[in-house]
């Protein structure tokens, strides 16, 4: 009875040890993820640091978020060019130049965007990555 005890035991610590240890490395791997995220204060930053594929696909990620956002813009005064159009007169005359400009400024910001995220891409491949 003593020795399933024991044995119980031994198995509950074994059983601790490995869930601390794995709590360990997901805290671990969670911080490099949070260390490697790229934001418009540190995007500088990690441009100059870059060395590694995790480095470079983070880049590659965060200009993807901002082609993204710059295309949901583009379309956003599209359609606010088209309600325009609707009411007609003055306010689309008015707003007309406005819209088309902002338009085209987003679309091309997006592209633009798009292209530093391919160039990250191909450095993150070169670097070791996975393939973009």
């Amino acid at each position: 009875m003593t020795k399933t005890l024991r044995s119980e035991r031994h198995i509950s610590t074994r059983t601790a040890l490995a869930l601390a240890a794995l709590l360990a490395v997901i805290a671990a791997f969670g911080g490099t993820a949070r260390a490697q995220q790229v934001t418009e204060d540190n995007l500088a930053q990690k441009i100059e640091t870059a060395k590694t594929a995790a480095d470079h696909e983070a880049i590659a990620a965060f200009y993807q978020a901002k082609a993204a956002a710059s295309t949901e813009e583009a379309k956003r005064h599209e359609a606010m060019l088209a309600s325009y159009k609707k009411v007609g007169g003055k306010m689309y005359q008015a707003w007309e130049n406005h819209c088309k400009s902002l338009i085209q400024s987003y679309n091309k910001e997006a592209k633009d965007y798009e292209m530093l995220a391919k160039e990250h891409a191909k450095m993150a491949k070169a670097a070791g990555g996975k393939e973009q």
